[in-house]
């Protein structure tokens, strides 16, 4: 996991070194367990590689345990695009919210995940085992040159009822799985 999130972290990284622009807002897991999910980020090597941005201001770790945070789904309404990290699980639940709210959304996900059934077809498209390839898509997003909406398919695995309301069920989901 540790060497998946410096990997993911350098993805980030080269996005801002190479988009002026472009701002990076961190938001780790917000838990009680702060230190577990995201305290190795002021330690070494991920120090060094976060240092140039957070010094320009142009990523910003926000550090739930300070006082700072914010939903999930303000960020998502906020950002051009959405880029998050599976560790465990191919995808988490931004990445699909943001695609079903029109966002560009990506997912560095672990490679062992390709060989499984549905998520393999997603890879290259919206999910990235691969570093160049990840910052080569969200530079062309932020060109507007990349075709992020979820295609039929994707449309009916994230939205089974086509009825809108996808995004309601997810939420349900994961509020009872923090119910149980």
């Amino acid at each position: 996991v540790r060497e998946r999130n410096f990997r993911f972290l350098t993805v980030l990284a080269r996005v801002v070194e190479q988009e002026p622009g472009v701002r990076v807002v961190l938001k780790p897991k917000a838990s009680a367990e702060w230190m577990v999910h995201a305290g190795f980020l002021s330690q070494e090597p991920f120090r060094s590689l976060l240092a140039p941005g957070m010094r320009e201001g142009r990523i910003i770790l926000l550090d739930p345990s300070a006082g700072e945070g914010c939903s999930a789904q303000y960020l998502i309404r906020a950002a051009e695009v959405v880029v998050s990290s599976g560790q465990y699980v191919a995808f988490g639940s931004v990445w699909a919210e943001a695609l079903l709210l029109g966002k560009p959304s990506y997912v560095f996900a672990p490679t062992e995940f390709r060989r499984g059934p549905v998520v393999s077809e997603l890879f290259d498209r919206w999910l990235f085992d691969d570093e160049a390839a990840l910052v080569a898509c969200i530079r062309r997003t932020l060109g507007g040159a990349s075709d992020h909406a979820p295609d039929g398919r994707l449309q009916q695995l994230l939205d089974p009822f086509h009825d809108g309301r996808a995004i309601d069920r997810l939420r349900d989901a994961v509020l009872a799985l923090g119910a149980e």
